[in-house]
């Protein structure tokens, strides 16, 4: 989900819009190249980032209060 936010800049497409195509391709494109685990590394720093400098814990990550400062700070970037 946060890979989709930083990659997206925030804005999810619809299930059922015709760009919703675009966006899977452009997902599954990026997961082919040769250097997709940097952009799973950099998501999962900003991750920590929003946590405090600290890796949170599963009952955090679940927490909608978190999930929203998460999202605000990958729109941000």
């Amino acid at each position: 989900m946060a890979y989709k936010y930083e990659l997206f800049e925030g804005r999810s497409a619809r299930l059922n819009e015709h760009s919703i195509d675009k966006r899977s391709q452009q997902m599954v494109d990026l997961l082919r190249q040769a250097d997709y685990v940097s952009a799973f590394r950099s998501t999962a720093q900003r991750i920590v980032e929003a946590a405090g400098g600290q890796l949170p814990t599963a009952d955090r990550l679940k927490r909608p209060p978190f999930t929203q400062e998460l999202i605000s700070r990958l729109i941000r970037a």
